[in-house]
């Protein structure tokens, strides 16, 4: 379902520009009041991209409300795949395409066009400026919505789909409208309110595009565990500002839409990265999902039964969310104060204005608007003996106990003594435990026997120093429950050279995914881990330590 060498070829060229300020067309217009469109005036080269892919497997006889499908262009022959497959059993008088605001030209948080003309291969399209008019007139939003002309000409958020909307829907009206990026509570709230207003506004014939790219500059095996934590998220409607993607606004209106019309049930249709057309190890990726929201109807559940037999067949990665099952992605650093403690999030110090010693010293780590950091449910570095963190998150519960090793042994005669109690039969909750050990003085770490007793209470443990002089090192049960991993996370943040491991787990129902990237440092301090394409690729590799392999 791939575009043909010469289409190929074309996207891969701008790949590295599609989500960046720089404009990602073959042809730049900057003329205000016109809104052209990805190869711009190159007839012969949407008739290729129209025709060389075949449409998506989706569910039959169900019309989704709503769907999220990214602009960026590589992945161009998906979007068509997407599209023409809709074509199929959507026909709406009016498509609405929400997008992140690229380039930060908006005057207020929500900017819809005033008079601009979007233009497309086979004509242009109409834009729906009554009903413009009347969400700019709500009292609630009107203070936050501005009219303007003056930036549509290089948003590709919304011109990477006008093609698609004029080819397949060809009497369709549209309504564009970019959200501001790195937006504040307050604004969260207004698009909220943009999302519920469409819902009573727009004509039941219509239909809602999110526009919208996931994880951007990380290589492809962090760019996967940031997806596991932006899917768990969007599929069971929670707050997408904790989702490594570059337009949680836009997730947010369109979370609101669904809701407002009980368009509740999320389709996963298929997931990509850069990965997927430059297959390369330390390729800079951005990834992709393809959503569809469906309201309840008689015809959902067998419609859905048919198509995820029939999705089988095809080279699509749709996937089934259980909401039932356990869903965590976790990060861990190894030995060494850093004033983290845990997280759930990580803030992007834009302006180098933070005032948090964490945030300033682990800085190289977080990478590129500190992304790297910023995609997973919770970020365990060193959190103080006595602490006891939980919170619940896509219907899994996370307790992080520390404790010091002084304490250690009580604790663990305590956890592993036998149950003498009845049985009670209670369906358990879904739920990660994490146990976290303050090493001190010269005593060693537990014996192998106390690591596999711990292992049936808890699902990691963590044995860390604080001073950086000894190597933190980690364990968890494979997904088989026969075996145990062992990480050596080695030092994070100590004196002169250091190395060690950052870890990532995922828990999906019972299947546990653990993978580590190794790293070494001059200074002291954990550095940035293969955020990007490495300067010199033929730069030696780190060095990954041995597990086991303990400095003091």
């Amino acid at each position: 379902m791939r575009l043909k060498a010469q289409v190929f070829i074309l996207a891969v060229l701008v790949v590295f520009s599609s989500c960046s300020k720089n404009d990602s067309r073959a042809v730049t217009v900057n003329t205000n009041g016109i809104a052209p469109y990805q190869y711009y005036q190159d007839s012969s080269m949407w008739n290729k991209i129209f025709g060389n892919s075949e449409p998506f497997v989706i569910p039959k006889n169900i019309i989704p409300s709503s769907i999220m499908i990214p602009h960026h262009d590589i992945a161009i022959a998906n979007q068509n795949s997407y599209y023409s497959a809709l074509n199929a059993v959507v026909n709406p008088s009016v498509v609405v395409i929400i997008s992140p605001d690229h380039f930060e030209r908006g005057k207020n948080i929500i900017t819809f066009p005033k008079q601009t003309v979007f233009k497309a291969p086979e004509g242009d399209l109409e834009v729906d400026y009554e009903l413009i008019s009347k969400i700019a007139e709500n009292d609630e939003l009107k203070n936050s919505i501005s009219l303007q002309d003056d930036l549509w000409y290089e948003e590709h958020g919304i011109f990477s789909h006008t093609p698609f909307i004029k080819h397949y829907f060809k009497n369709a009206k549209i309504v564009p409208v970019v959200l501001k990026m790195l937006s504040t509570d307050h604004e969260f709230e207004q698009y909220k309110k943009l999302g519920t207003l469409l819902a009573e506004l727009l004509p039941s014939s219509s239909f809602v595009v999110a526009s919208v790219d996931c994880s951007h500059y990380q290589v492809p095996l962090v760019t996967g565990f940031h997806d596991y934590v932006t899917i768990n998220t969007i599929m069971r409607f929670e707050d997408p500002r904790y989702a490594e993607i570059d337009s949680p606004e836009s997730i947010t209106a369109l979370l609101s839409y669904n809701n407002a019309l009980g368009a509740v049930n999320p389709v996963l249709l298929h997931q990509s990265s850069t990965y997927d057309f430059i297959p390369q190890e330390f390729v800079e990726s951005t990834s992709h999902l393809y959503i569809s929201f469906y309201k309840d109807s008689a015809d959902l559940k067998d419609s859905l039964n048919t198509f995820y037999a029939d999705v089988k067949n095809t080279k699509q990665r749709a996937k089934k969310i259980n909401n039932e099952k356990r869903a965590q992605t976790l990060f861990f650093a190894g030995s060494g104060k850093t004033g983290a403690g845990i997280r759930k999030t990580w803030e992007w110090d834009r302006y180098n204005t933070s005032k948090d010693p964490a945030e300033n010293l682990l800085k190289p780590l977080a990478g590129k608007e500190a992304r790297f950091l910023y995609g997973f449910d919770a970020l365990i570095f060193d959190p103080m003996p006595g602490t006891v963190y939980e919170r619940t998150l896509h219907g899994t519960k996370l307790t992080v106990k520390t404790i010091s090793q002084d304490d250690y042994d009580s604790f663990y005669k305590e956890e592993t003594k036998p149950y003498a109690g009845p049985i009670l039969k209670i369906k358990q909750k879904p739920e990660v435990k994490v146990l976290e050990v303050v090493l001190t003085g010269s005593k060693t770490i537990a014996p192998r026997d106390q690591i596999k007793a711990l292992l049936k209470t808890f699902d990691v443990i963590i044995f860390r120093d604080d001073e950086g002089k000894k190597d933190g090192m980690l364990y968890c049960n494979k997904s088989d429950l026969e075996e145990i991993e062992e990480v050596n996370l080695g030092i994070c943040h100590g004196q002169g050279s250091i190395k060690g491991n950052v870890a990532f787990i995922n828990f999906d129902g019972e299947d546990i995914n653990l993978c580590t990237l190794p790293y070494q440092s001059d200074d002291g301090i954990i550095p940035s881990i293969h955020q990007f394409i490495p300067d010199d690729e033929n730069a030696a590799p780190v060095v990954e330590l041995a597990p086991g392999d303990r400095e003091n």
